[in-house]
Order: C-alpha cells, then sequence, then structure tokens
C-alpha cells in the first residue's frame, strides 16, 4: 500500500474581460468530493474496524465498541503489512507492564480493571499509529471524529442543560466517558483542536462552516461545564493559537474576540461567578472561598493527602485504579475520592518511574511533532503543518486542564495522541519529497516508522 498523492487545488488560467486587464487567477473552489476521494481511502479491515469502534465509544449507539476493536486487530494481524511498532507504542507497552507490576503489589486489594482498561487503550494507540498513516484515511478519521463529537457528546450536553434540566449542580455534561463536566470539558479541547484544523482553505466551503460553528459551539460548551480546568485550558489553546499565528495574527485575534464575545453573549451567569472564583484559589487561606459547595478546598485537602501517598509509596504507588481506596484510608473525612490532578494521579498511582514513562511517552510524541515542524518551515503554510499545529495546541490546552483533573487514562487522549503521531509522520514525508507526492513505497514506510525518533 502507498500513501495517497498529496494534491493540491489546480489553478485556473486567466481569463481577459473586453476592455479590461487580465484578472488574477484564483484556485478554483474545492469539490466535497474531491476533497473527501473516498475511492482513495484504504478500506481496509483494520482501519473499518477502527473507526466504527471510534463512533460506537463516542456516540454510544450500540454495545459493540469491543467487538470492533476485535475486528480492527484480527484485520491488522491478516494484513499483509508488518505491524508498526514505533517508540510511542513501546514506551506504552513499558508503563502498562509497570503497572501491572505497581498493582501485583499495591498494599490495597481491589479489582483489576483499571489495569485492563490502561491494557485495552494500550491495544487502541497500537491500531490507530497502524491505520492512519494514509493521508485520506486519516482526513476522513478526523472528520468523523469532529462529527461524532459535535452531534453527540456536544450536542447531548446541551439538550441536557436547555432542555431536559439535568446537569450535575447546574453543570452539564452527556454519558459514560462523558459523565463528567471536567472530563466533557478537557475532552472539548481535545475537539477543538481537531476542528479548527479544518478552518484551512484547501477544506470545501461546506466544511469550513462546519468546522468554523464547532469553534464556536466547542468553547461554549467548555464554558457551560463550569469547569475552572476546562476554563484554563481553553484559555491556554487561545493564547497559543494567536501567539503561533504565522500570519493575519490580528485578523485572528479580531475574529476569536469576535468569538468570545458571543460565546459570552449567552454564556449562562453561573459560569461567570464560578470562573470568577479563580483569584480566591491563589492562597490556601481563601481557597475555600473559590466556590459555594466548597469543592476548591477539600481537592487542596485531597492534594496534601496525595503527597503524603506518595511519601509513603514513591516507588510503585498504590496501584492504578487504587487512588480512591488509599485516600480513604489517609483521609477518612473526606472518604474515597479522585485526587484532580493527572500528573500527581499517575505518580501516586504508579510510582515515580511509571509517572517518568508517562511523561516520557507524551514529551516524546510532542518532541517529535515540533521537530518535524521545524525540519519543514518550508511548508508552514500548508494545511498539513498547520493542521499538526494545531493539534500540539489543543494538547497543550488538555495537559493545562489536567492540572486540575484526572485524565491520564481517559481512552480519547491516547486517539488523540495517534492522530498527533499520524499527522506528525504525513508532514515528515511531505517535507521530505516537497516538489513530489505524498507517495512512499511499503518498504520505505516501514523503516520511517522504525525510526521516527532518531533524526538528528
Amino acid at each position: 500500500m502507498a500513501l495517497a498523492p498529496y494534491v493540491t487545488s489546480p489553478l485556473p488560467e486567466p481569463s481577459k474581460l473586453p476592455g479590461t486587464a487580465s484578472n488574477q487567477a484564483r484556485p478554483s473552489p474545492v469539490r466535497l468530493a474531491d476533497y473527501l476521494a473516498l475511492g482513495q481511502v484504504p478500506w481496509t479491515l483494520a482501519y473499518i474496524g477502527f473507526l466504527a469502534f471510534f463512533v460506537i465509544t463516542t456516540t454510544y449507539i450500540v454495545d459493540l465498541g469491543t467487538a470492533a476493536m476485535a475486528v480492527a486487530i484480527l484485520g491488522l494481524i491478516l494484513e499483509r503489512r508488518r505491524i508498526q511498532f514505533p517508540v510511542p507504542v513501546r514506551i506504552l507497552i513499558v508503563f502498562w507492564i509497570w503497572a501491572s507490576l505497581s498493582i501485583a503489589l499495591s498494599p490495597f486489594p481491589g479489582d483489576t480493571t483499571a489495569l485492563i482498561d490502561l491494557g485495552k487503550t494500550a491495544l487502541v494507540f497500537l491500531v490507530a499509529v497502524n491505520v492512519l498513516w494514509h493521508r485520506q484515511a486519516l482526513r476522513i478519521f478526523l472528520l468523523v471524529y469532529v462529527a461524532c463529537f459535535a452531534l453527540y457528546p456536544v450536542r447531548g450536553s446541551i439538550f441536557n442543560y436547555y432542555i431536559y434540566g439535568y446537569a450535575d449542580f447546574g453543570r452539564p455534561s452527556w454519558r459514560l466517558l462523558f459523565g463528567n463536566p471536567n472530563d466533557m470539558a478537557a475532552l472539548t479541547l481535545l475537539a477543538l483542536g481537531i476542528a479548527a484544523g479544518f478552518l484551512q482553505k484547501d477544506a470545501p466551503r461546506l466544511i469550513r462552516l462546519g468546522a468554523f460553528l464547532a469553534c464556536l459551539v466547542f468553547p461554549f460548551v467548555v464554558l457551560l461545564t463550569q469547569s475552572r480546568a476546562g476554563f484554563l485550558g481553553l484559555v491556554a489553546f487561545t493564547l497559543l493559537a494567536v501567539f503561533s499565528a504565522t500570519r493575519h495574527r490580528m485578523r485572528l485575534l479580531v475574529a476569536l474576540i469576535a468569538i468570545a464575545v458571543a460565546v459570552i453573549a449567552v454564556a449562562p451567569t453561573d459560569v461567570w461567578q464560578r470562573v470568577s472564583g479563580l483569584r480566591y484559589g491563589t492562597a490556601t487561606e481563601t481557597i475555600d472561598m473559590m466556590d459555594p459547595e466548597g469543592s476548591a478546598g477539600e481537592r487542596w485537602r485531597i492534594v496534601l493527602t496525595a503527597l503524603q501517598i506518595v511519601k509513603d509509596h514513591p516507588v510503585l504507588g498504590v496501584g492504578i485504579g487504587r487512588y480512591h481506596d488509599a485516600n480513604l484510608v489517609y483521609s477518612p473525612l473526606i472518604g474515597s475520592k479522585s485526587v484532580h490532578n493527572t500528573y500527581l494521579e499517575v505518580l501516586a498511582e504508579t510510582g515515580a518511574p511509571g509517572m517518568l514513562l508517562f511523561l516520557w511517552f507524551l514529551i516524546t510524541l510532542i518532541l517529535h511533532a515540533r521537530r518535524v515542524r521545524h525540519d519543514a518551515l518550508a511548508l508552514r503554510e500548508s494545511p498539513e503543518w498547520r493542521r499538526l499545529q494545531l493539534l500540539e495546541l489543543g494538547l497543550y490546552g488538555f495537559l493545562v486542564a489536567g492540572l486540575f483533573g484526572t485524565y491520564g487514562f481517559l481512552s480519547m487522549l491516547y486517539i488523540y495522541l495517534a492522530v498527533l503521531f499520524a499527522q506528525t509522520e504525513m508532514l515528515r514525508t511531505l517535507a521530505a519529497k516537497p516538489s513530489g507526492s505524498l507517495v512512499m513505497p511499503a518498504s520505505d514506510r516501514a523503516k520511517a516508522q522504525q525510526r521516527p525518533f532518531t533524526d538528528p
């Protein structure tokens, strides 16, 4: 199998009107059928299974997610191409092995559901980096990602708030993976990074319009959840998007201000009352004043408990999925609670080695993406370069939100990281053949997959 050629829209011949000078050539509108190019997508069993898995686990229209992933894994095994295990996959496997050791020696007995879920997540990541190597396959998946997220978790959260009156302390969410307002806000930041990538001029007007609407509604949903973590992540994403713009920075700033004004105008007043409480979070003496329900003060006491747990279990931690039990033992008055900090959760549950592996996994992907973008500066006006940059910014916003929420083991994060890896490899291939196409022989692709992080 070869990568689909990178095709840009042709420019029409300049024409002359009677009595006028020749008009400047303008690119013809991009046709939706040409942009999707469904005939170029390698509809392998693995890709179809992975696509079905994502749709099912995002929409919950049927309870067949495990079956869909089994089909994807089977398809991957039956393909003629050798299964690739790039560096991030290997790090994730080592991380799972260490998590298995930590839970086997945990002083807090319990089930192994969290460990099994992490193993499933690692398999999903492995499948994703092996099926999203094709340009059109990646594009279709990203469109499906935004569409499913908009039509189900986002729509469901809005309907729950405005129609059904179903909200946790006035904070809406959807169901299951998206059933917690903080998780919903953080995952929406990832979807926002993908949606923003379709605002490029290479996309048809219909897709650009849908992406623009998503970039309006997604931030609104983040605010609607009243998640302080999501709000800070959204601010980080917005500021980074403005300062990282290579062209039309002022135009982008004006557009973002207009969007912010529109979102603020329709956001409930409860949102701003909760967000304004952030000013009390600068000192431990005033932290209880951040919200009327006292959750901020309780979270601070949980953080202190977590630090004590880390001090007592610095190497192996208390075992993945066991922090709630440990918090109950260490702080009975608080009870079984989450630590509400992604990095502290990983550290407390898997120890310092597990934390280092987790950070190594993230940093490896980020540095690889940044290195490839730096090496491909000549292509920084291309849609692929800008899309990779926006994917990075979406991840940064999510990681900022992770300072105040436990998102380290959410499966959607690892799917997003696989997308980041696939887009990075796509840009790297394009940069290697700037005047040619994205056609890469299978043997060359295998070599590239095996050495994605060894380039000087």
